[in-house]
C-alpha cells in the first residue's frame, strides 16, 4: 500500500507535466500561426505595392491629373493619396523631401523651372530627356511623356482658317498685316509672343487686341471676329467645343508642355513606373480638353468620377 500510495503523486506529475507540455505546444501553434498571418498580411501588402501620394498643383486641370494617375495606381493595388501642394516652389522641395511621390508635370514648364528660365526651345523628345538629366542627381525620375499638351497655341476660327488656306503659322506670312491677334498683355513682349513670332517666322500683324490669358475674353474675341488669331492655351475646352483650328508651329517658338509624370526614384517601383507610362501611353490633349469642359472646380469626388469612365474606358481598370 505505502508502494501504491507513493505511485500515484508521481503519476499525478506526470500527468499534469504532459497536459502542460500539450498547452505550450497549443500556444506554440498559435503564435506560429499569428506569425504566419502577419506574414501573409505583409506579403499582400508588399505584392499591393504600398502607398503611392501624388502631387497636383492648385488648379482644376492638375488636380483631374493627379486623380486620373492615383486611380490607376489604386486599380493596380497601391494605396494612394492626391495632395494638393500649391507652385512649383513648393511642389519640388516636397518631391525631393519624401513628402510627395510622383507629381504630373508639364515638362516645358518643369524644365524652364529647373533651368532658372533659361530653357532654351526643343521638341518633345529633347526637352523630356533633357529634364529627365537635370533631375536625376536630386533623385528624381521623369517617366515617359504623354501626348497630352497644355502648351501656348496660335488658333483661328476654322471658317477663316479655310478662306486663308492656314494650317500652320507658317501659312501666315504675308497675310499677317491685315489680322489681328489677340492675347494676354505679356504676349506683347516675350519671346514666347509677338517677339518669337517676328524673329522666327518674320510676322508683324495689323494690330494687337489685349485680352486675357487663355480666359474667356480672348475666346469671345477670336468667336466674335474682334480678332482673327488667338493665344489660347492647347486645352481650353472652346478648342473642341467651336471647333477652332490649331496652328502647327512649322519653326518651333514656345517649348512644349507635354504631361509627364516626375517621381522620387526610391518611391516608385517597377510596377507603379509600369501604371504610370500606361496612362500616359493613351492620355491626349483631347482628353484634357474633355475633362476640362467637364470639370473647373475643386471637388476630389467630381474628378474621380470623371477620370474612372476614362481609365475604364481604355482598359486601365478591372
Amino acid at each position: 500500500m505505502r508502494f501504491r500510495r507513493a505511485l500515484l503523486p508521481a503519476l499525478l506529475l506526470l500527468a499534469l507535466v504532459l497536459v502542460l507540455a500539450a498547452c505550450e505546444a497549443d500556444d506554440d501553434e498559435a503564435v506560429d500561426e499569428d506569425v504566419d498571418d502577419e506574414v501573409e498580411e505583409t506579403d499582400e501588402e508588399a505584392a499591393a505595392g504600398g502607398s503611392v501620394t501624388v502631387g497636383a498643383f492648385n488648379f482644376p486641370e492638375s488636380l483631374v491629373l493627379a486623380t486620373l494617375y492615383a486611380e490607376a495606381l489604386e486599380g493596380a493595388g497601391y494605396d494612394t493619396e492626391v495632395q494638393q501642394a500649391g507652385a512649383r516652389e513648393a511642389i519640388f522641395p516636397a518631391l525631393e523631401g519624401g513628402d510627395l511621390d510622383v507629381l504630373p508635370e508639364y515638362n516645358g514648364n518643369a524644365l524652364n523651372f529647373v533651368l532658372g528660365g533659361e530653357a532654351e526651345v526643343m521638341d518633345t523628345d529633347a526637352t523630356t530627356e533633357m529634364l529627365r538629366e537635370e533631375l536625376a542627381a536630386d533623385g528624381l525620375v521623369v517617366l515617359d511623356a504623354a501626348q497630352a499638351e497644355n502648351g501656348d497655341e496660335l488658333a483661328m476660327t476654322s471658317e477663316l482658317a479655310e478662306e486663308l488656306g492656314v494650317t500652320a503659322v507658317s501659312d501666315l506670312v504675308g497675310q499677317e498685316g491685315d489680322l489681328t491677334i489677340a492675347g494676354p498683355p505679356e504676349f506683347d513682349e516675350r519671346t514666347t509672343g509677338l517677339i518669337g513670332l517676328q524673329e522666327v517666322y518674320g510676322l508683324e500683324f495689323g494690330d494687337f487686341l489685349q485680352t486675357d490669358a487663355c480666359g474667356p475674353e480672348t475666346f469671345d474675341a477670336l468667336s466674335s471676329g474682334a480678332a482673327d488669331v488667338a493665344r489660347l492655351c492647347s486645352t481650353d475646352p472652346p478648342i473642341l467645343e467651336q471647333g477652332w483650328v490649331v496652328l502647327e508651329e512649322d519653326e518651333p517658338f514656345t517649348l512644349p508642355n507635354n504631361i509627364v509624370p516626375i517621381g522620387r526614384d526610391d518611391a516608385l517601383d517597377d510596377g507603379a513606373r509600369e501604371v504610370l507610362n500606361a496612362v500616359s501611353a493613351q492620355l491626349t490633349t483631347e482628353d484634357l480638353q474633355d475633362f476640362n469642359t467637364r470639370f473647373g472646380g475643386d471637388d476630389p469626388d467630381d474628378a474621380a468620377a470623371i477620370v474612372t469612365e476614362w481609365l475604364e474606358e481604355a482598359g486601365l481598370l478591372d
